[in-house]
């Protein structure tokens, strides 16, 4: 058997299985509608035997006993199934009359075959058996029409059964062909994933159904795959482009202090300055360890509820010095009323400090850098504004990147990881990051959600 066989197909085996749940209750149901009708049946085929079996009974009562015995005779000449069977057992000793053997029947209702009514062939007859005044009459009527309505009702039902197992047959393979189909421009998708092209996506049709939506959450994975791919690939050649210099670096003074060894001079400012582009390869590797560890959400677990205004308002004192020596001034505007958000202090915190050292490092002397913290019903804003340089708009997306850096900013101190820590730790917290002209200047805003 093939591997994409209809049998083998899950909505086929589900469609069998519905088929077969109903057919199931069809039956029952059926069952129930047959035993209803059947006894419903037997009620008036039962009156309609009592009823014919009162008028003979009347007859029977008449004094002369003429009325019976003319009922009987005619009833000898039975021609059809719809004339019954009558025997009358007089109390005075006189001949039983009628057109059935006098045979020992029980009292009340019964069922007799032919063969014990001395009738051929292998019908069922009703019979009624009772005493009347002036001796004991039984009436047998055939009970071919109750048994053929039972058969009909029973072969509907039989019939329901059948169609329903078809039509969920049926119903199964045409799905199981559509799912295949569907199913097949899934495989084809993941098919050219694995090859490398991590662009294909599954095509959404119009249908709206449970299948494109499940489409567009692997294409939005798909997507964020491709990105991080792409992420990994850019970082993996800016790691070899920004850590050339340093590493050359290392490498001149090492060197310029084996020859200064061999010479017999002083090499400490050459293993000083060795030491510091250590530092500075080490740290860059601890911000991509960093980013690297918050975009896998490892920090989730420490979130807690914090007052995002008062975590903003000591970063900003603590950054006063230094921005006052800087020639610039450093203020902070929060509500009075706490700005909760949901988060990570430490990783918040850095994203405080994060912007507010960028802003230090790349403005010039004379630099107003405001920070701002504001709470509505849309949730809860962290501005950081100055009125420096800025960056230029066709720039903005490209800042978050790792280790890019503008041009400007390359004789500055700097990985060029600090704004996509920032990103990073935006995304962690469900925020979003934007930069903006600050008219001049740049304006940073971080939007958390409200909870």
């Amino acid at each position: 058997m093939r591997r994409d066989s209809v049998l083998r197909s899950s909505p086929f085996r589900a469609a069998l299985a519905i088929g077969g749940i109903t057919a199931l209750s069809m039956g029952a149901a059926g069952s129930v509608a047959w035993l209803q009708l059947t006894k419903n049946l037997r009620g008036l085929y039962d009156d309609r035997v009592a009823a014919v079996f009162d008028t003979v009974a009347a007859a029977a009562r008449e004094p002369d006993g003429d009325g019976i015995r003319e009922l009987v005779a005619v009833y000898r000449f039975r021609v059809s199934e719809d004339v019954p069977l009558v025997l009358w057992q007089p109390d005075d000793g006189s001949p039983a009359l009628g057109n059935m053997p006098a045979i020992d029947i029980p009292p009340g209702w019964s069922f007799l075959t032919a063969a014990q009514l001395g009738k051929p062939g292998d019908e069922t007859y009703r019979v009624l058996s009772r005493e009347v005044p002036g001796g004991r009459l039984t009436l047998a009527q055939l009970d071919a029409e109750n048994a053929r309505a039972a058969a009909h009702v029973l072969q509907a039902i039989l019939w329901g059964i059948l169609a329903s197992l078809t039509i969920g047959l049926a119903g199964g393979a045409l799905v199981a062909r559509q799912v295949r189909q569907r199913r097949q421009v899934f495989d084809d998708t993941l098919q050219a994933i694995g090859r490398g092209d991590l662009s294909a996506r599954i095509p959404i049709s119009p249908a709206e159904d449970d299948l494109d939506a499940l489409s567009v959450s692997i294409n939005a994975a798909l997507a964020r795959l491709e990105a991080l791919v792409e992420n990994m690939q850019q970082v993996t050649a800016d790691i070899a482009h920004d850590l050339r210099t340093p590493l050359s670096r290392l490498n001149l003074r090492l060197q310029s202090a084996i020859d200064k060894v061999a010479a017999g001079q002083d090499v400490e400012e050459d293993l000083q300055v060795a030491a510091a582009s250590c530092t500075e390869i080490a740290d860059t590797f601890s911000a991509i360890l960093r980013i690297a560890q918050i975009e896998a959400g490892a920090r989730k677990e420490q979130f807690a509820d914090l007052d995002l205004a008062a975590l903003l308002c000591g970063v900003t004192e603590f950054y006063e010095a230094a921005a006052e020596e800087a020639g610039m001034t450093l203020t902070c505007e929060v509500p009075e009323a706490p700005a909760m958000v949901f988060g990570e202090r430490e990783l918040l915190t850095q994203v405080a400090v994060n912007l507010i050292e960028n802003a230090i490092r790349h403005c010039p002397a004379g630099t107003a850098i405001r920070c701002r913290v504001a709470a509505d019903r849309a949730g809860v804003r962290l501005e950081v504004r100055d009125n420096g340089p800025g960056i230029p708009a066709a720039e903005r997306d490209k800042v978050v990147r790792r280790f890019y850096r503008l041009d400007k900013s390359r004789n500055t101190t700097g990985s060029g990881l600090g704004l996509s820590l920032v990103h990073a730790i935006a995304e962690l917290h469900g925020a979003t990051l934007e930069l903006g002209d600050a008219a001049p200047g740049l304006l940073v805003t971080l939007r958390f959600p409200t909870r």
